[in-house]
């Protein structure tokens, strides 16, 4: 999944899923999610075995386990994982927005390039203020809950 461009994948969804609200947020969605799901599952993998058999010996509840140990352990990866693929997500959506579509800022800032440079760079100034509330959240989120792992 990695080698092919996600900007490439947007016309399948869209030819899947037709032009509209659903295939903008599936396909983001999707090119979203597999980072994180794989970033997450070596993170696990990485955690020394040591670890698991300390809190195996703590007898936890699997609630425990996860809420306590797994999470905390692999909340760095997480949130840096999440921060890389807003800015990926951001780029498809620009991109899936150009593509057949008649709202949203990317067709905003496509419709505008042409003939009206300040809404052009109105719908630029919005995207990439989105982008940058939503990667400062996680650098808040990770100063907060991972301020161990710095």
């Amino acid at each position: 999944f990695h080698p092919i461009p996600k900007s490439a994948l947007t016309p399948v969804f869209i030819m899947l899923f037709g032009i509209g609200d659903l295939s903008r947020v599936l396909i983001v969605s999707t090119i979203a999610i597999f980072p994180i799901i794989v970033n997450v599952q070596q993170a696990i993998k990485n955690i020394d075995d040591n670890y698991f058999y300390a809190v195996e010996n703590m007898k936890l509840t699997t609630k425990q386990f996860y809420f306590d140990f797994i999470i905390p352990t692999i909340l760095p990866t997480l949130l840096s994982t999440t921060k890389i693929t807003i800015a990926t997500g951001t780029a498809v959506l620009y991109i899936s927005e150009n593509i057949g579509a008649s709202k949203g800022l990317g067709y905003y800032i496509g419709a505008n390039s042409a003939t009206d440079n300040i809404n052009m760079f109105l719908g630029i100034f919005f995207l990439s203020l989105i982008g940058y509330v939503l990667i400062r959240t996680l650098e808040v989120l990770y100063d907060k809950y991972c301020f161990w792992a710095k």
